[in-house]
């Protein structure tokens, strides 16, 4: 797992203050494992190819898998309905696999 923390310019690396963080997990499965997600989150598609999946029991944070990538990201916010904005905001796409927005 890759963990990276954008904290506020008042802030310091070891604060315990939430931040906006991401996490990319090695998945080979990952966007097979967001679809199975089924019910239990709110699912959608950006228009890169990701699946985007916000889980009912962790709304702060939305995830994302490519269906050919082998890996699954976490975007965390404290902040309600954030995660998701970052994400949806059509700036999600494969470094190496397409020239992006």
């Amino acid at each position: 797992m890759v963990l990276i923390r954008y904290l506020p310019d008042e802030s310091s690396a070891g604060d315990a203050e939430k931040a906006i963080s991401v996490a990319t997990y090695r998945d080979l499965a990952g966007y097979g494992a967001l679809e199975a997600l089924g019910d239990s989150a709110e699912l959608s598609t950006s228009d890169s190819g990701a699946l985007i999946a916000v889980p009912e029991a962790n709304p702060k944070s939305t995830c994302f898998a490519f269906p050919s990538g082998a890996f699954q990201v976490e975007v965390f916010s404290p902040e309600d309905g954030e995660s998701f904005e970052l994400v949806g905001a059509g700036d999600v796409f494969p470094l190496g696999l397409t020239d992006g927005p």
